[in-house]
């Protein structure tokens, strides 16, 4: 007998045919039910019966096409992972959980639409599925977890739910050919490295709503052109926009208390920057390698300026010694601001041009 049932509980599939089907009565999948078959099956079909898919059930199988019916509530961890081949799976209404890793390193996979009844999508659940072009996100969904969309190289348009609340950990990092982004009003917290090394996003308009965007975010986005900041924000976190090479100007709404360290580093297109009188300081690093930065302005009340924070880049040569090491930018760099402020203080430490504002 090709199957191994206990209790209702598919345990395993034994079996060579190249096209199974399960029988029906079976209400569940059991772990690794069909990874470990090495016969090469390439679909199967899934009686109504069945209500949950356990831990990697199918996982690293040659299935290229699969739809699931409608009553089936659980999908686990890794059910899917490493199906090379899959290229169309269908899910069902009924779907409330999709596990950890469920599609992971589906790369034939090329677009899904996931249920309604879903409201968060775990950890790895689409990584490395290079494949994936399109992703249609149901309202319903209020978090996307760590590395969930983790090197979709592929996807170009990211468009999030209006229920959407958070963006976990790398959500969408090095998914480096999207080109659109829309994030919801619903948003709350754009979390650590969301969407680095996005490199084809040119705009990005963050909602009002949202208030914490977390260290590195925007990390590494070359292509980013325009960021448009609400004013919502209270706070910015560490090289949030590190590295954004087009990048001409920036503007800090009104609520913001600090410039974080490194938050603008390498920005070498930046030209303008606009800090409100909410900061408070600017830390260490903030604008440094921002070369085409020439002048900024300085409110009344930041009472602290780090550490090469102004004025600086990074000499990665040795041109001027050490290499690694900042030095002032070319062409000298003036600072406006009020006397007697830490302005004017940062400004003489440094040997900068100080112009001081009535």
């Amino acid at each position: 007998m090709s199957f191994t049932i206990d209790n209702h509980v598919l345990k395993k599939y034994s079996g060579k045919d190249k096209n199974v089907t399960i029988p029906d009565g079976i209400t569940e999948i059991g772990d690794e039910a069909f990874s470990r078959n090495t016969s090469g099956f390439k679909t199967v079909v899934i009686p109504s019966s069945v209500t949950k898919i356990d831990w990697r059930a199918f996982s690293n199988t040659k299935i290229t096409k699969m739809s699931l019916p409608n009553g089936i509530t659980e999908i686990g961890n890794n059910a899917f992972q490493g199906c090379h081949n899959l290229k169309q799976i269908i899910l069902p209404d009924s779907l409330e959980e999709l596990g950890f890793g469920a599609f992971e390193e589906c790369e034939s996979l090329t677009k899904i639409n996931l249920p309604k009844g879903l409201t968060a999508i775990h950890s790895d659940t689409f990584l490395a599925c290079f494949g994936l072009e399109k992703v249609s996100l149901p309202e319903g969904i209020t978090e996307i977890d760590y590395k969930a969309f983790y090197r979709c190289k592929s996807l170009r348009e990211i468009i999030l739910p209006n229920t959407l609340e958070k963006l976990g950990t790398l959500a969408f990092g090095l998914c480096e050919n999207a080109r659109k982004l829309h994030l919801p009003e619903s948003l709350r917290v754009i979390g650590e490295f969301s969407f680095w090394c996005c490199k084809g996003l040119d705009r990005v308009e963050i909602p009002e709503g949202v208030t914490t965007i977390e260290p590195a975010a925007f990390c590494s986005c070359t292509g980013l052109k325009s960021v448009t900041l609400p004013s919502t924000i209270t706070c910015i976190k560490d090289r949030a926009f590190c590295g954004c090479e087009r990048l001409k100007s920036i503007e800090f709404p009104e609520g913001l208390n600090k410039i974080d360290s490194e938050l603008m580093s390498g920005c070498t297109s930046l030209e303008s920057v606009t800090i409100p009188e909410s900061v408070r300081s600017i830390e260490l690093w903030a604008f440094v390698d921002c070369p085409n930065l020439k002048e900024i302005t300085i409110p009344y009340n930041v009472t602290k300026i780090g550490e090469c924070a102004l004025g600086y880049y990074i000499d990665t040569h040795g041109n001027r010694g050490l290499p690694g090491m900042p030095y002032p930018i070319d062409g000298g760099f003036t600072i406006k601001g009020y006397a007697y402020t830490e302005a004017e203080r940062y400004a003489n430490d440094n040997g900068f041009r100080f112009v001081e504002l009535n």
